[in-house]
């Protein structure tokens, strides 16, 4: 009789602890029965993406992004929401019963050991790209820490980021970034984003010190390799600044989060905040004093502020704005002397989670799409590497959704119409509708994430514009921070309706800002000084409370028609 959901797949009768054994690592390890997959593989390795397993949702099964394959043993059965992610990710069709044999694809989150197993993990991606270089500055040193005996004397930059974390070793004495290095956050095994990441820290048993542990290791293992690429030992290094949003920080500084995670998501604590990296268990001399920049407010954090000490914002003589553009999108527009700042929610879907094909900018990924000119134009991609097309990174999406606009394959709704375009295959048609360009579908569903992702951040600008008293034609310039800020087309941005025609601006990529604001801060006690000036001058904007908000999002979410 076929296995139903929640009952074994195989034969096991033992009483004894069950063993899941991941390969092709031959990592084993023993969990109670009823355990999730997932929560085995996170006993058995601190590096899920490591191991080429995602889970953004945070092993909610939302995403369908931790797929496995249980190659033997006893597991529980698909139920009906697995077969639908599965069945939306291309990973085959399931049977009434929810099963498909041992051999199958499934996700971690959902399948539940009750005897021994064996699962086979998919390969890891190949090596995302990351954005780690910033603003162009100049600064003289003049660290807060006075450099005692012979050198060298360095310190630790950290941009402490929700999906990626970069840092920066510094010369203190010249001003000189030794060298770069960043990885994923591997936090991201409990939630893409900060809500679902504070909701682990709240309700899981030890939630909050996992992931305050999870933070210091990744730091510990870029101090590490930082070290190894330039020759120097750890010890070298006698200061360090980190920066990042409210609840990165808040979570790495084991500070309380409750008052965070609900409305109106009040900081505990705003100010900066310095503390011996011996408590943060930093493998570096146990006495350094790491300084945290301050935050703005709970959606608004010393990432922004650094975004903000790198532009110089604060010196615009002209309306400025700047936006660093990522799961969480902070705005900041300034102008006659000062900054108005604003959050918002737009999501990992630029960074290609709840995307059918989505993937990060790494080899295999689509970067780019334009239409070939000429009569019966078709369109055109490159892919990273070289290689076959698998997926679309940020960049992509935005360029797609433009080209099936200009093609008149998409209306101002969001609604696909694929036949209007040569040269996509059309896979299905109505609420089902997809295209597939270079055999990577992208569907209706995809076009609709992709609305609520830029219709925050348009809508986030248009509050700061109409709060400010400002045209669209008074902007002057416009700075695009971060990974995606410097992947995207300013043009394509605009005609997709994320950002608003701005004719008069020039649009300036910056890189990763807030890893520059952070290097500003460590080496000049001034430049700290400024950044505490800057984030008690921000007027934040909370647009959830702004009347009218609901509505001015809504209208957002369309596409221009030219």
């Amino acid at each position: 009789m076929p296995a139903r959901p929640g009952e074994p797949q195989g034969g096991e009768g033992s009483r004894r602890v069950p063993e899941v054994e991941f390969r092709p690592y031959g990592v084993r390890v023993r969990v109670p029965r009823g355990s999730t997959v997932l929560e085995a593989a996170r006993l058995a390795s601190g590096d899920l993406q490591a191991w080429g397993l995602d889970a953004p949702c945070g092993g909610q099964g939302r995403c369908g992004g931790c797929t496995v394959v249980v190659e033997s043993g006893s597991a529980s059965g698909a139920d009906e929401r697995e077969v639908e992610l599965l069945a939306r990710r291309g990973l085959g069709q399931w049977g009434a019963s929810g099963r498909r044999g041992l051999t199958a694809s499934r996700l971690a989150c959902r399948v539940r050991v009750t005897g021994d197993l064996a699962v086979r993990l998919p390969p890891p991606s190949a090596q995302a790209r990351f954005q780690t270089s910033g603003a162009q500055w100049t600064v003289k040193p003049a660290p807060a820490v006075r450099l005692r005996g012979p050198g060298p004397h360095l310190g630790l930059a950290v941009d402490l980021g929700t999906t990626k974390i970069a840092a920066y070793l510094v010369d203190l004495e010249k001003g000189d970034i030794l060298d770069t290095a960043a990885c994923l956050n591997p936090q991201a095994a409990h939630g893409h984003d900060v809500i679902a990441r504070l909701s682990h820290a709240l309700t899981a048993p030890g939630g909050r010190e996992s992931l305050r542990g999870l933070a210091a290791g990744a730091v510990n293992g870029l101090a590490r390799e930082l070290c190894g690429l330039t020759g120097h030992a750890p010890e070298s290094i006698c200061d360090a600044v980190v920066v990042g949003n409210t609840a990165m920080h808040h979570l790495f500084l084991g500070l309380e989060i409750k008052r965070l995670a609900a409305a109106p998501f009040r900081p505990e604590v705003a100010g900066p905040v310095e503390v011996r990296a011996g408590e943060l268990g930093l493998e570096i001399p146990p006495a350094v004093r790491v300084h945290f920049l301050p935050c703005i407010a709970g959606y608004a954090g010393g990432d922004h502020v650094a975004v903000l000490l790198a532009t110089e914002l604060d010196l615009a003589s002209r309306a400025s704005m700047v936006l660093d553009i990522g799961t969480n999108t902070e705005i900041s527009l300034a102008r006659d002397g000062k900054i108005t700042c604003c959050s918002c929610a737009s999501g990992p879907a630029f960074e290609g989670a709840h995307i059918s094909r989505g993937m990060r900018a790494e080899t295999g990924a689509v970067d780019r799409v334009w239409l070939e000119d000429g009569e019966g134009a078709v369109p055109r991609y490159s892919v990273i590497g070289g290689a076959e097309p698998v997926g679309y990174c940020g960049s992509a999406l935005v360029d797609l959704l433009a080209v099936l606009l200009e093609a008149g394959a998409l209306d101002g709704s969001g609604r696909l119409r694929p036949e209007a375009l040569n040269g996509l295959a059309v896979l299905g048609a109505g609420p089902q509708a997809a295209v597939s360009l270079g055999g990577v579908p992208f569907t209706q569903a995809d076009v609709r994430q992709l609305q609520l992702a830029k219709g925050a951040i348009r809508s986030g600008v248009e509050a700061l514009l109409a709060a400010t008293g400002t045209g669209p034609g008074e902007v002057a310039r416009v700075y695009l921070a971060g990974a995606f800020g410097v992947a995207v087309d300013p043009r394509k941005a605009v005609r997709i309706g994320m950002l608003p025609a701005l004719p008069a601006a020039e649009f300036v990529t910056v890189g990763n800002a807030a890893g520059a604001g952070a290097c500003l801060a460590l080496l000049s006690a001034p430049e700290r000084k400024r950044a505490e000036a800057v984030a008690r001058s921000v007027t934040y904007l909370e647009l959830a409370a702004l009347p009218g908000y609901q509505e001015l999002f809504l209208e957002s979410l369309g596409f221009p028609d030219t």
